[in-house]
């Protein structure tokens, strides 16, 4: 089984993990201002690791205070795209905030940091062999590669019940929106673990 991790900004990046190994990839954009849809799929679709399997954990995107309208456009224009992406390829997939993955990781590290300090410092902990920076004349750490490798982690975590409080239910679907359960909220297509609620 493969574990992926997706940090879905235009600096953000995807991690799959099959056992102990850890490939990362920035997220595909074309002149940096807009994103390889193409490129994007043929990550989840031809990659070296598939073949048994796959579980998707994305990072769910909110505007935040101050950011302005064409940068939350574009984040929200991201996420859109591999929601799509893993709906239509009929990957299973769960959407987590960012608390939520954060929360359960983010153990071990001074309150005092950033969350993208805290990132690199658990990512590093967790794969010490992995280069995380953005290409080869980058001198740190790339915090949506660093995200992604965290997430993929989470991912794992959720997967194999280390980290599943339980007992799961069947999703209730809502009547507006059948693809959403009403109790938690979640995205029900691809989802493999249940409600909670």
């Amino acid at each position: 089984m493969i574990f992926a991790g997706i940090d879905p900004g235009l600096d953000g990046g995807i991690a799959f993990i099959n056992d102990n190994d850890l490939i990362l990839s920035k997220t595909p954009v074309i002149g940096g201002r807009d994103y390889d849809v193409q490129e994007m799929k043929r990550l989840l679709t031809h990659h070296p690791m598939l073949g048994s399997g796959m579980f998707v954990i994305i990072e769910n995107q909110i505007s935040m205070p101050g950011q302005g309208l064409s940068s939350t456009l574009q984040t929200g224009k991201g996420f859109g795209i591999w929601l799509g992406l893993l709906a239509g390829l009929e990957i299973s997939f769960q959407v987590v905030s960012a608390k939520q993955w954060q929360g359960k990781l983010f153990t071990g590290v001074s309150a005092k940091l950033d969350t993208k300090e805290k990132s690199e410092i658990i990512a590093k902990r967790l794969f010490p062999r992995a280069d995380f920076r953005r290409s080869e004349r980058a001198r740190v750490a790339n915090d949506g590669l660093t995200d992604a490798a965290c997430i993929a982690e989470y991912a794992r975590r959720i997967y194999t019940k280390d980290e599943l409080d339980g007992p799961y239910i069947e999703h209730t679907p809502l009547i507006s929106a059948p693809e959403i359960c009403q109790k938690c909220g979640k995205y029900i297509p691809g989802d493999t673990i249940g409600c909670r609620k």
